[in-house]
């Protein structure tokens, strides 16, 4: 009697075993893949933030209205406390213009390479094709779908995208000098910064663009110099 019982638990352990272990290579390769997964997709989100070709234009959207008292004026150098892209955190940089919106935070398919920008800072009212069919400002929700009419960027206008923030705030142009390479050059016309991302420049700072500007000058004028004296 002894050894049946014993034969029959033998017999249950040998079926249970396997079928554990194979649950259990199933649960590790599922976890295994969700990881590669999410920083797959991290990855990717970086990837396309540092590639961006950026819109250094300028140009403003119809009916952006300026700011009547920004907190920092047009001229004014400031720090940048945001990440936006790479090189941007803690950034010098000069305010190009101050304007009165609505901004939004905005996940869309960029239409040239198909992956997803997830989270995009900023998208102001006056850039979507829904608000601008509005007579009077009506902010959208979290949730909501606009279309993007703003080219910050290749692959992004034109796109539906969907709002995953809302800040009624004054947003900035601004220049900056990435922190993220030596000897950046500036970058020009940034769209854009609300006022909760810059933050006081130490008064007797000059900012790198400054310097990076006066060097330009002094170098044309040099240019012109050696050109005069070569006439002679």
């Amino acid at each position: 009697m002894h050894k049946k019982l014993l034969l029959a638990a033998c017999v249950a352990l040998s079926v249970t075993l396997p079928v554990q272990a194979q649950e259990l290579s199933s649960s590790t390769s599922d976890m295994s893949e969700s990881i590669e997964s999410s920083v797959s997709s991290e990855t990717s989100t970086t990837e396309t933030h540092m590639h961006m070709e950026h819109d250094e234009s300028g140009e403003l959207p119809e009916g952006l209205k300026e700011a009547e008292n920004p907190k920092y004026k047009e001229g004014e150098s400031v720090i940048l406390d945001t990440d936006h892209m790479p090189g941007m955190q803690d950034a010098e940089a000069k305010i190009v213009g101050a304007y009165e919106t609505i901004a939004y935070e905005v996940t869309y398919e960029d239409s040239q390479t198909g992956e997803l920008v997830e989270e995009h800072r900023w998208v102001v009212h006056e850039e979507t094709k829904e608000g601008q069919k509005q007579e009077e400002h009506q902010a959208f929700e979290v949730g909501d779908t606009i279309t993007i009419d703003a080219e910050h960027m290749e692959g992004m206008k034109g796109q539906e995208a969907e709002i995953t923030d809302v800040q009624e705030t004054i947003v900035y142009m601004v220049d900056y000098v990435p922190t993220n390479e030596a000897d950046a050059e500036p970058m020009r016309n940034h769209k854009w910064v609300t006022e909760e991302e810059v933050k006081p420049a130490e008064e007797s700072s000059e900012t790198s663009i400054d310097s990076s500007e006066d060097a330009s000058t002094t170098s044309s004028s040099q240019d012109e110099s050696t050109v005069s004296s070569n006439g002679e």
